[in-house]
């Protein structure tokens, strides 16, 4: 079997700052185990992670600071206990551009969150 690490295509942060996943449960603070450009593995209150709807879409919201919030629309990919891995759905543009510079900043490779970008936004072949 191959692991799952291994089948990752974007680079993963450390991240620690206020985040908030809203969802058919309700609203709920999270902590944010990693993060990348395509999505965030979050710690979420275990009764909460046990309702979690597989097919249902949250919001994550990212505080970074007073203006900067990072948005977007997240779907559960796979569950661990009281830790979900979450896929990014949809960004908006700001929301990608705060990642993009949060990711630069903590990955120490710019030219390779570059490239993860490229990837994300080029059209599927």
């Amino acid at each position: 079997m191959t692991d799952p690490a291994d089948r990752r295509r974007f680079t993963r942060v450390r991240f620690e700052a206020p985040a908030e996943l809203e969802g058919p449960e309700g609203k709920v603070p999270v902590e944010v185990e990693d993060l990348s450009m395509k999505g965030a593995l979050l710690a979420v209150p275990p009764a909460w992670g046990r309702t979690a709807d597989s097919d249902a879409r949250y919001a994550l919201t990212l505080k970074l600071s007073e203006q900067d919030v990072v948005r977007m629309e997240v779907k559960p990919a796979h569950l661990h206990g009281s830790v979900i891995g979450f896929r990014c759905e949809r960004i908006d543009v700001d929301s990608l551009t705060l990642l993009r510079q949060l990711l630069e900043a903590n990955s120490g490779d710019v030219e390779l969150i570059h490239r993860e970008l490229e990837q994300l936004v080029a059209p599927e072949e």
